[in-house]
Parts: C-alpha cells; structure tokens; sequence
C-alpha cells in the first residue's frame, strides 16, 4: 500500500477499522457465513487489510450519503465563502428541474478498449488509481434532444428565468467499484459524457462551473415529436487540423439521417413506462440473463448492478477542474464529481428501430483533429472514401418524453 502522508495513515487506518466493524456486524447477523468464511484458505495479509480498508471506505461513504440525506443542516460546504452573485448571472442556483424533455436515443458500436482509455484519462489517472471506473459495455449511446424548461428549483434562482435547450451527448456507460487485489468489485453503473454540445451561453456555464461537464455550444436541426424523424444534424466550432493557422469554424459534425423505412404496422412500438425501453437495451448491450460479462477485461457485475440500470435515475460522473491562472498547464482544482437525474414525470415514448421493429437510422461523423469522436470511443463504421466521414449503423434508436431533476452532486475524489 503506498501511503505518502500521516494524513492517509490515520484515513487508512480509521477504514481498516470500519471494514472490520462491519465484517464483525455481518459475521453476527450471518453465523452461517462466518463458518463458510473459517473454512477458506487464510488470506495474505496485504490482501486482507485491502479488502477491510475498501470495505470501510464504502461504508463511511454510506454513512456520509446517510447524514446527507436525513440531516441536511449537516453541510460540509459551509464552510466555503458565500457564490456573489450578478444581475446577469449565467451560473444559475443547482439543482435544476427540466420539463418537457423530448429525447431521442442511438445506440452504436464501440470498443471496450478504447472506452477503457477514456476513462482513465479522464477519470482514473487524476486520481491516481483512487477511484476506478470500466467500461460496462462497447455500446455508446448518443442522444439528440430538446427540453422546453430549465429552471433552477431554489430560491432567487427559481423566480428569476428559464431557459429552452437543445443538445447533443455522447454517453459511455461504465462502472465504479474498488481495486481489491487482483479483483475488480463492481459497485454501481454510471454514465460518462465526453462530448456534449448545447445551445445556449447559461446551460454551457452552469453545466461547466458547478458540474464540471464539458459542454461547448453546437447549433442543432432536432425534429419536433410531431414531425417524421428523418433527419438530425450537429454544427459546432472545429477544425480539421491542429496549426498555428488553423481558424475555429462553424462546420457540420453528425448527422443521423433515416435510410430505410418499414411497412407501417412495424414502424413503432409504444412504450408505456421507462422500464420497458431498458428491457430492450440490457438486450442490446449486455445480452446476458444473470451477470453482466466483460469477457476481454475478465470480469462481470452482480445481478442487482445491472437491476440498477434504469431510466429513471442515471448516475453522471464528470472530471471537474479549472486551469491555473499562473501557470495553465495545471489545474488549480481539479476532482471526479457524480450526481443524479431522475426523471419526475414519465410522459410517453417509444422504439424507433431494434431488430425488425420500426425505420433504420443512421449516423455519419465528420472527422476533426478537433473532436475525434470516431477514434476516442473506437466507433465502428465505414470510411469514407476521402476519409473526412464515416458512417455508423445505429442499432438501436428510440425516443422519449419526460421531466426530470437533476441534483446536486457529490465530490468522489478531490486533489489535495
């Protein structure tokens, strides 16, 4: 174990002792268990203090999630200065509620190994190993949506404005859990958002600043849920080369355009509930009744990990950090963060196209050395022939209509 500090002795240690009060509470609840446990070969015992100080590490998790939620007035922010506020503030008061989401969802293939990157880029090596976070399937999902209302729920905030939004996000679902040894312990499914683009100058600010989600603005042809879903396109800010003369410019970057249509009577299916469009996706992506398998990385999820993966809370994790105003190649605060979205009200939905079920979709991406979507998620398509776009098929498309909060969040790891 590398501890570096006095600091992480005692944090070490007060886990250790949590992880051995609690396996102490378990082995009395459990008699059974405690004699299973007796009968196994003696663990090392660098394994043994891993396995306690992960398992004290989550239960003072739990503890602090408990206080959080039953005491509230218990805030650990409190000590911080107090937000000053501006008449024309573009970082509205978190958290949010968003009416009338109308979202529409592609499923496409990745590559595990290139998702793994990305995480640990983005999330695993700030922390040094910390925090883990893999992969859980290959499958990306994009969606392409417009939300009527984006307001603030606290006061002033909640009596000042709202916004209208329109937005483009590239999701990777992935799972954080503990380094045990040589084990991997899943814990719970989150999503990660590499590229997400939005409309509007207060959504990007307040999605940067208090989430630290890394929004740039894009300008969006979205179709209203009253109109046939033929076409969808993203522009944004890019260039096609990294230079000294290169310009930022205002260029097309996806497309999903409609390319086959079925017969009528097999053009939809109605989904009544929110549950029914993650049956079709644990289909797609995990395909697996019990466990959720990763064969190349040698490791699966526990049943009731994947009965987590639902639509109407999804779990965000973001890599938060601003630069250093004296020297811009470090960042002078820099932490993973999670929070929740949970839907509020479910209002309607349904599959656009899975298997013989509906129109064909697909997605054409253009390649930027600004934004390599296509190489970063290892994307699977065809080339074109000048190499400037591929195409994508979409496996599964659908689209829903909600309202749903999205909370404050909670600092996992935080840079000392």
């Amino acid at each position: 174990m590398n501890i570096n500090s006095s600091a992480e002795v005692l944090q070490t240690g007060f886990r250790i002792a949590m992880g051995a009060a609690s396996s102490v509470m378990e082995f009395l609840s459990n008699p059974q268990k405690l004699q299973q446990d007796l009968t196994k070969p003696p663990q090392p015992l660098e394994q043994l203090i891993q396995e306690l100080a992960a398992k004290g590490e989550k239960t003072e998790l739990e503890v602090n999630n408990f206080v959080k939620q039953f005491f509230p007035d218990a805030n650990y922010s409190a000590k911080y200065p107090q937000y000053i506020e501006r008449p024309n503030e573009q970082c509205f008061l978190q958290p949010f509620n968003l009416k009338n989401a109308n979202v529409y969802g592609f499923f496409l293939e990745g590559s595990l190994e290139k998702l793994q990157k990305l995480c640990d880029k983005y999330l695993n090596e700030p922390s040094d190993g910390k925090v883990q976070y893999r992969p859980a399937t290959n499958y990306v999902l994009m969606t392409l949506a417009t939300i009527d209302s984006l307001s603030s729920i606290e006061r002033p905030d909640s009596e000042k404005v709202y916004c209208s939004e329109e937005e483009a996000v590239f999701w990777v679902v992935a799972v954080a859990g503990k380094q045990v040894g040589s084990a991997f312990v899943g814990e719970r499914l989150v999503c990660f958002m590499p590229y997400i683009f939005v409309n509007d100058s207060p959504i990007l600010v307040s999605g940067r600043e208090i989430y630290g989600i890394c929004k740039e603005i894009g300008f969006f042809q979205i179709p209203h849920p009253e109109q046939k879903p033929e076409l969808f396109t993203v522009d944004t800010l890019a260039w096609k080369n990294f230079s000294s003369e290169a310009q930022a410019k205002k260029q097309r970057l996806l497309e999903v355009v409609q390319i086959e249509k079925q017969d009528k009577t097999q053009r939809e299916q109605t989904l009544n509930t929110p549950d029914e469009l993650m049956e079709v996706i644990r289909k797609l992506i995990f395909q697996n009744q019990g466990n959720i398998e990763i064969p190349s990385f040698g490791w699966s999820l526990p049943l009731n990990i994947i009965e987590s993966l639902t639509y109407k809370s999804v779990r965000a994790v973001f890599l938060k950090q601003f630069r250093d105003i004296e020297d811009g190649r470090r960042a002078c605060y820099q932490a993973i963060v999670e929070c929740l979205m949970k839907i509020s009200q479910y209002h309607q939905g349904k599959i656009l196209s899975f298997g013989d079920v509906g129109d064909k979709f697909e997605l054409k991406i253009y390649n930027f050395a600004s934004h390599p979507i296509v190489e970063e998620l290892g994307l699977q398509g065809i080339e074109s022939l000048e190499k400037e776009s591929v195409r994508l098929p979409i496996k599964l498309a659908y689209w829903l209509n909600f309202d749903f909060i999205l909370e404050n969040g909670t600092v996992i790891w935080k840079s000392q």
